[in-house]
């Protein structure tokens, strides 16, 4: 199980970059037009765009692998079709936690006042 959860990382890691560069630019976006506070930059973060990107990862974890016409080739693997799943599924609350842990840190670092 451990080497299917590195093959994701290592298919899933542009994307995240990709993904905290969306966030970031956005957050530039709302910094420039004065609307950026610590619940703005939260509301951004965590109730437009990590859901989305939450779920075009887990999308991305079976369509990537019918595309590349590995599926075949993981479910030929020694381990059971449930176990197979829940390395998917692991790797997508991993890559969840993760996002949003980064989240946390932007939207503080960007809501923060200079009075503070």
């Amino acid at each position: 199980m451990r080497s299917i959860l590195y093959k994701d990382f290592l298919e899933q890691r542009m994307y995240f970059l990709i993904i905290l560069a969306v966030a970031v630019v956005s957050l530039m976006l709302a910094a420039w037009f004065k609307q950026l506070d610590s619940g703005t930059a939260m509301f951004l973060l965590f109730g437009m765009q990590g859901p989305l990107f939450i779920y075009l990862a887990a999308h991305h974890q079976i369509s990537s692998e019918v595309n590349n016409r590995t599926y075949p080739y993981l479910l030929s693997l020694p381990i059971s079709h449930g176990r197979l799943w829940f390395a998917k599924l692991l790797f997508v609350i991993l890559y969840a936690l993760l996002l949003y842990a980064v989240y946390a840190v932007l939207a503080l670092i960007c809501g923060a006042s200079h009075d503070d």
